[in-house]
Parts: C-alpha cells; structure tokens; sequence
C-alpha cells in the first residue's frame, strides 16, 4: 500500500519496537489488498487499510489547512497497544505507528482514528521546534500541542466536528487513553504523573479558548484562530527543549 510516487507508504507488522531515531523498515512488508474502499480478504489487516485511509484524509487537511506538506510519510502497523512517532534526519520525512487495542485482536479496534493519526504526525511537524525527551518537560509540551492539532485536524474531517475527546470515536481507545479536552487540568497536578495527563493542561486551554466557557468568562474565538495562535506561539519557539513555561510566555 503506497502512492504512485512513493510519498506515503504503509509497512504491516514492523518488526520490533518503534526506534527513536530514523527506524529502517523493510520493503517486503508493504503489503497489497485488492480493494482499498472496502473491507476484503486480502492478507491486509484491516487496521492498515483503516490507517492508510485516515491518513490520506489528515494529510490532506495538513496541507489544506496548517499549510504544510511532508515529502515523504511512512505509516506502520503493529498488534501492539499505542501509537508512536519517530523523529527523521530527513527534513519533513514523518514516521508514525499504530497498534491495537490492549487484546492485540486483528481487526478488532485499533488507534488508528483520525485525531490520533493526526496527533502523531503532529509530533512529526514538532520536531521542527522542538526535541521530545520523555523524562523532560518538552515531552508535556510535545504532547500538548500534538494533542490540538490532532484535535483540529479531526473538527475538519468528521462530520459534527471534534468531540474533543482522545480517540472518542472507538470506545475502548477512547477509555485506554483517558483525555477529554473538555475538562479542566493543571500542570502542577501533583497527581498528574504521566507525561499525556499533564499535557491535558495545553488541550485544555485550546478548547477553552475555542469554544469559550462562559461561566469563566472566557470568550470563544473560534477553532480556527486559536489555531493560529498555538502555530504563531510554535513558530517562536527557539529553544528546542523547551517546556510548557516557555509557550506560556510567548
């Protein structure tokens, strides 16, 4: 499964864990189908037909709407649980991996919704600005704004636009991840350890200033232009590590 022109590629059960840095993937396992509108009998996993699909309709918003073109994507699948992304010495070559639900059921669900596909080839756009390094708070920030492009991405391409919700449109994703935008979060939750829980800070304040919350006297600006602002803010970003204090500031 790839495009005449090679720019996106999808590669089926890759071998290993996702490596952090330029991973090699093998030409003989992009797989064939018969039929990419519909469900056959192919040796394709659904969840690759399912991610191809997702990300022609994401990179197609990315470029229509963020204004920004990848040269070069390559999409993995995997029966593991998540979702990656992986940092390319290549300027804007993205690399990005989607697993299964936690019972590793082929064709069952998977994570590759369009707010997760777009959240990870956000980190992909990121990597421009700034570095990921888990234990780091660049890691929360990373997260935070992947989460709004994801976000944003999915309002232009379902329906009913975003339900502001991680992975909302597959139950049992939707309650693996755990992070609805729509409620509040603070970044020095002492009980919020996880670098995704933290960064719910950042999404939170996209939806807040989107939608507009009222009773806070917050009043709503629209997706769009608080799409404009997030860029505008990552645009100025110098520091490659830096942290949510940093977007704050600017």
């Amino acid at each position: 499964m790839k495009t005449q022109n090679n720019r996106i590629r999808l590669y089926q059960q890759i071998p290993g864990p996702l490596p952090g840095f330029d991973p090699v993937w093998p030409l003989n396992i992009i797989p064939q189908t018969t039929n990419l509108s519909s469900w056959d009998n192919s040796t394709t996993w659904k969840h690759s037909i399912q991610a191809y699909h997702a990300l022609e309709k994401v990179d197609e918003k990315f470029q229509q709407k963020i204004n920004y073109q990848f040269a070069n994507i390559n999409i993995g699948t995997q029966t593991s649980f998540g979702a990656f992304a992986s940092r390319s010495s290549i300027p804007k070559t993205a690399f990005i991996v989607f697993g299964l639900d936690n019972g590793g059921i082929l064709n069952g669900p998977n994570f590759a919704l369009y707010d997760i596909v777009a959240h990870e080839l956000g980190h992909c756009y990121l990597f421009n600005n700034i570095d990921y390094d888990l234990s780091e708070p660049n890691a929360v920030l990373h997260e935070g704004i992947a989460d709004i492009i994801g976000t944003y991405v999915e309002n232009f391409i379902l329906p009913n636009g975003t339900d502001w919700i991680a992975g909302g449109e597959e139950p049992s994703i939707k309650t693996a991840i755990g992070r609805n935008h729509q409620i509040f979060s603070c970044y020095t939750d002492y009980d919020l350890t996880d670098t995704h829980q933290k960064s719910r800070a950042i999404s939170n304040w996209f939806y807040s200033i989107s939608d507009g919350i009222p009773s806070e006297n917050i009043l709503s600006l629209g997706i769009e232009q608080s799409k404009n602002i997030t860029l505008e803010a990552v645009n100025r970003i110098t520091d490659s590590k830096a942290s949510v204090y940093t977007f704050k500031n600017i």
